[in-house]
């Protein structure tokens, strides 16, 4: 769930900033107005497979995010204060001939929902407060601690189990979400201006995984006031990565893989108009704690795809 919160914050900040045709470098930056809002969607399609003790088994999840961004005021300095709020979710999961779809915005989808209703419902209208720099990077974040705190108590009030939680308040809090988004904006920008044909790499990383991304931009074309990249990107274990917990259990992953796509950016603004990133993992997922009597290691992939199109 919050992965996707996490790739959809992603989405949100991809800004690379105008040039006015092929023959001009881009510049880094953003430029905002107060009052401005842009409302967009992020849309996730994955299908896990894990293989433990000779049983595979498949798990598939969908998830639509619909965010409202509004810039609530512009600093002399140049920083951009802006309030993103979660409009509304859907979420589809299948595994194991069990079916379990939730959306709050068409109450005919759900399906199995009266767990799901609880964790998403007190998602809708959320807000995140974020502070940018004029150069796009994050200089402040917050939201996460106050949501997952609500959710807390109302899954509580409908005597819904909390134990998904708690790896939402150790790896999302405010703090380690500043410091994750923070890596992402600034590795997305160039360093120095570029123009048609040249390519940037950056390194982030991603904790929930485990993963550190080492990855390749491009700018592939200029034209009618966007920025069209292309974006290729390898994913490697991060050796020290803390495990995922979760009901008792500690869960490690070691993923190798790759994420490929593109972008397109309104040259006006740094801001991103839709982009398109296809994943594929596969590895191992060591898991120990809970009812198991020592360490087991399962094979796993991941294959899926991450959509964003502002609307």
């Amino acid at each position: 769930m919050n992965r996707k919160i996490l790739f959809s914050l992603l989405g949100l900040v991809l800004l690379i900033a105008s040039a006015c045709n092929t023959s001009r470098s881009l510049t880094d930056g953003i430029s905002f107005k107060k009052g401005d809002t842009y409302t967009f969607k992020q849309e996730s399609n994955t299908k896990s497979m894990v293989s433990v003790m000779g049983q595979d088994v498949e798990n598939n999840q969908k998830q639509v995010y619909v965010y409202e961004n509004k810039v609530e005021n512009v600093l002399p300095n140049g920083d951009v204060e802006m309030t993103s709020t979660i409009k509304g979710i859907e979420y589809e999961m299948e595994s194991m001939g069990t079916k379990m779809s939730y959306s709050s915005m068409d109450e005919s989808k759900n399906e199995n929902a009266d767990q799901l209703k609880g964790i998403y419902s007190a998602m809708i209208g959320r807000q995140f407060k974020m502070v940018l720099d004029s150069k796009g990077q994050l200089k402040g974040f917050s939201g996460a601690d106050a949501m997952i705190e609500d959710m807390t108590t109302k899954m509580k009030e409908e005597g819904i189990s909390t134990d998904a939680l708690e790896m939402m308040k150790n790896q999302f809090n405010d703090k380690e979400m500043q410091q994750t988004f923070g890596a992402n904006m600034s590795s997305l920008l160039p360093t120095t201006p570029v123009k048609v044909g040249d390519s940037w790499n950056k390194t982030t990383k991603m904790k929930m995984l485990g993963l550190k991304f080492d990855t390749k931009y491009t700018l592939d074309k200029v034209q009618d006031g966007k920025a069209y990249l292309s974006i290729a990107s390898t994913g490697t274990p991060i050796p020290d990565a803390e495990p995922m917990k979760m009901m008792g259990m500690e869960m490690k992953y070691n993923l190798t893989g790759t994420q490929t796509g593109n972008a397109v950016v309104d040259l006006k603004t740094g801001f991103p108009i839709n982009s398109n990133l296809n994943q594929d993992f596969d590895g191992t997922m060591t898991m120990s704690g809970g009812m198991l009597p020592g360490e087991m290691d399962a094979d796993m992939s991941v294959k899926g795809t991450v959509k964003f199109v502002q609307q």
